[in-house]
């Protein structure tokens, strides 16, 4: 039984088995799907930013990171990069 989001080429360990297929070829193809996914996630965010700072200098606003700045960033960054972390070291 296929899960509905593993799409519909997808395959079960059971599967692999039944039909012989080991799997270890299709383990690249499978990672590059992340692979370009974080590239892509990382090509909006480095948009996005030069974007933002693109905006605050045609206004004249000087470019600088206070406390608020922290409070917004701490929250997104530490949970992505334990979750970076854990992903490297328990894969």
């Amino acid at each position: 039984m296929q899960s509905l989001l593993a799409g519909p080429f997808a395959r079960t360990s059971l599967e692999r088995k039944s039909i012989g297929d080991t799997g270890i070829g299709d383990i690249g193809m499978e990672n590059s799907k992340y692979a370009i996914f974080l590239a892509f996630g990382v090509l909006w965010v480095a948009t996005g930013s030069v974007a933002v700072v693109a905006l605050m200098k045609a206004d004249g606003q000087p470019i600088r990171l206070g406390k608020w700045g922290l409070v917004v960033a701490v929250p997104i960054l530490v949970p992505l990069l334990a979750a970076f972390a854990f992903a490297a070291f328990y894969h």
